[in-house]
């Protein structure tokens, strides 16, 4: 098995790759934005979004510490705010609704799952290794070439809209940054001995579906490499055993481009996970991957339970 698997730097890498939580700093500083044409929902999904935060094409990195001080968090905010509204290009992307359209896995690199257990405590180790242990048939039967699947635990996350793991809303992202040999010069972790790295995604212990801040994907087939910018980064994370721990990433923001297809699930519930690929090693050609983000549903009800979820991923190494 690789060594990598047995290593210290596989638990801070896992960690790392956790970096969604970053881009919410981004929905923090431009959720004031007012656009004179509001989004539509309709049977067919979100149309007309006009809140993710591309960056521009002339940018080439993003570097971002995140303030250690409420006062510092609050300037921070503020100035990017101010840049944000005055640079940052807007685009209208179409949310399609998955549960309508053809999606194929091996294709688009997403799909929907039932979930194989009941919901659990999920601080619980013993119940995450249930999850995995029930999971895994469906890993196996999307990847039947698969040699091994390593489930990350250190990498399991648990996000609500008022703890220290927000969702990362309007901040269209990949986790992984494509190249890793940038990923281990910055952050001293290093995926590659994956071939593939897949995420799963779910409401927990929720009795509602959720319906403020889905997850969307987009269509892996649609993203290439020229669309990502590295963003390099230090924040304090929250793990899954409610410590709270600092740790350095290299992930990528998204650059727009109108081949892009985005999807997602409406009301999604405990009962569904969401399984879809992070990351390919690609060295010689593009990465299939699918970009992610959260966004706001139009006219969600206040009163209704607000989203809590948790995620994972799992590394696959191919039969050779």
């Amino acid at each position: 098995m690789s060594s990598l698997i047995d290593s210290d730097v596989q638990k801070i890498a896992a960690l790392s790759l956790c970096s969604g939580a970053s881009f919410y700093f981004l929905y923090q500083m431009y959720f004031n934005r007012n656009d004179n044409v509001g989004p539509i929902k309709s049977e067919d999904g979100v149309l007309n979004y006009r809140k993710l935060n591309f960056m521009p094409d002339s940018l080439n990195e993003i570097r971002y510490e995140k303030p250690k001080s409420a006062f510092g968090k609050m300037l921070t905010e503020a100035w990017h705010g101010l840049m944000g509204y005055m640079f940052l290009p807007k685009y209208s992307i179409d949310f399609l609704n998955a549960r309508k359209s053809d999606i194929d896995y091996q294709k688009n690199g997403f799909t929907l799952v039932k979930n194989p257990i009941e919901e659990c405590d999920w601080l619980q180790k013993e119940n995450r290794e249930k999850f995995y242990n029930a999971m895994e048939k469906t890993i196996r039967e999307l990847h039947p070439d698969a040699k091994t699947v390593y489930w990350i635990d250190e990498a399991f996350l648990a996000r609500n809209t008022t703890g220290g793991n927000p969702p990362a809303v309007d901040g269209p992202h990949v986790d992984y940054h494509v190249d890793q040999s940038v990923v281990k010069e910055f952050a001293g972790y290093d995926m590659s001995d994956f071939d593939i790295v897949v995420g799963l995604w779910k409401p927990a212990n929720m009795t509602t579906p959720v319906v403020d801040y889905p997850l969307a994907v987009m269509d892996a087939s649609t993203f290439h490499k020229d669309q990502i910018i590295p963003l390099f980064g230090s924040i304090r994370q929250t793990t899954i055993k409610q410590e709270s721990q600092d740790i350095k990433f290299v992930s990528g923001s998204l650059k727009y481009s109108a081949q892009q297809r985005w999807y997602y699930y409406p009301n999604q519930t405990s009962e569904e996970v969401l399984v879809f690929r992070h990351y390919t090693n690609e060295k010689n050609g593009e990465p299939f991957a699918c970009p992610h983000t959260s966004f706001t549903e139009p006219n969600f009800s206040r009163d209704a339970p607000s989203r809590q979820s948790v995620e994972t991923r799992v590394g696959i190494i191919l039969k050779k």
